[in-house]
């Protein structure tokens, strides 16, 4: 329902509607990321008839990764999960980066993976040195165990079974001890390894590291690998693994009580409106009795919605059979989803029905008869002319609609 708000005595009239706030995916971009490989994202792949020579990181560090020394090339576009496009892998086959991953050294780092194993096989890890903890070794080592490990300097070994269904493993180094998820589930925490990573070697995707031998390297499909150094709040781990299982279609294996267990997280559009009404008054109610609703007020640059804004409605005069209207208003940048329409009519709707334009952010038009100019920002000034054209039997009325 339309609620008229004033009419004045020259036939303008102030009206409005509701509407809603829209949502987006959430995505790792809204965060800080040290490393990031999407295989669904064909433009991050460089292969040859399917053969991966180079994986690009979406993080915006730079850390692409290219044919492992000693290695094989992963394939592409012979393998998805859900419909996507994931790598393809075999013992043989490992990827790395041009430097070494000093990056993860002396700080907490958090691995999440999309993997679906055909066999047990570490999924990543780093070259180097082999004393000291210059070596990572990251995946299902075996069939029963689930690997962290600072080669060197300790590391931890986890009970889990071989699952051959798609997967999210998130292993997280925490300074002081490690802890590994299975599906947003925890299967361990332990006090390894004891000392930070110290590598002096490149990181590696496919593998442990160089010469780690058969049997112990990844086998299976890749989807997706973000790496996330520092802190991790829960909540975040949890935006991370429902971004992954719902994009992925692992969503039916998170826990129960997982925030994202039903619904992908979103981002809410920006809503100045919430701000502005902090009582939660609703955009077509009138909180203060003015006659004035609070959107409109709002659009219009009342303080609040105790404000009153009658003294800021449209002034509407009358040049040569047209209609003139003079006010202020939120520009789009300030006023989110919400906005003022402009409709005329020659005999308020009746054989004539309502024309709507819209209020742009600059001067334009004429446009279905309105012609606008405007100057300012934050604060727009507007004249809005609607043309004597638009009169039926030498009458013409107009009115400012206020929409979420």
């Amino acid at each position: 329902m339309k609620l008229i708000d004033k009419i004045t005595t020259t036939g303008a009239a102030l009206l409005l509607a509701g509407g809603a706030n829209a949502a987006t995916l959430w995505t790792p971009a809204e965060i800080s990321t040290a490393a990031w490989f999407d295989a669904a994202d064909a433009s991050t792949i460089t292969d040859t008839a399917g053969a991966v020579s180079q994986w690009n990181d979406k993080s915006g560090n730079s850390r692409d990764l290219s044919l492992a020394t000693g290695a094989t090339n992963p394939t592409t576009g012979t393998r998805t999960l859900n419909g996507l496009n994931a790598l393809d892998l075999i013992e043989t086959d490992a990827l790395q980066t041009a430097a070494a991953a000093t990056w993860l050294n002396g700080t907490k780092y958090h691995f999440f993976a999309v993997l679906e194993q055909d066999v047990a096989g570490n999924y990543a890890g780093t070259d180097g040195t082999v004393t000291g903890g210059k070596l990572l070794h990251i995946g299902q080592t075996n069939g029963t165990i689930w690997k962290q490990d600072h080669f060197g300097s300790g590391g931890y070994s986890y009970s889990h079974t071989l699952d051959t269904s798609a997967l999210i493993a998130v292993n997280s180094f925490l300074n002081t001890g490690s802890e590994v998820f299975i599906n947003g589930t925890s299967i361990g925490s332990n006090a390894g390894p004891t000392s930070a990573l110290n590598t002096d070697g490149p990181l590696n995707i496919g593998r442990a590291y160089n010469g780690g031998g058969l049997g112990k390297d990844f086998d299976g499909a890749m989807g997706e690998i973000i790496i996330i150094t520092g802190d991790l709040t829960a909540a975040d781990q949890e935006l991370v693994e429902g971004y992954l299982a719902h994009k992925w279609g692992t969503q039916g294996t998170l826990r129960a009580d997982h925030t994202y267990k039903i619904d992908a997280p979103t981002i809410v559009a920006g809503d100045p409106y919430g701000d502005w009404a902090t009582g939660g008054e609703l955009f077509d109610e009138d909180k203060n009795g003015d006659g004035v609703t609070n959107g409109l007020a709002f659009l219009l640059g009342a303080a609040d919605p105790n404000a009153d804004a009658t003294d800021l409605l449209p002034t509407v005069t009358e040049t040569a059979g047209g209609l003139v209207l003079n006010f202020s208003m939120l520009d789009s940048a300030s006023r989110g989803t919400a906005t003022l329409i402009i409709e005329h009519s020659g005999d308020l709707g009746d054989a004539d029905p309502w024309a709507s334009v819209a209020i742009p952010d600059s001067s334009s038009g004429p446009t279905d008869g309105v012609t606008f100019v405007i100057s300012g920002s934050g604060m727009l000034d507007v004249t809005a002319t609607i043309g004597s054209s638009e009169a039926v039997a030498g009458k013409l009325f107009g009115r400012v609609r206020a929409t979420e």
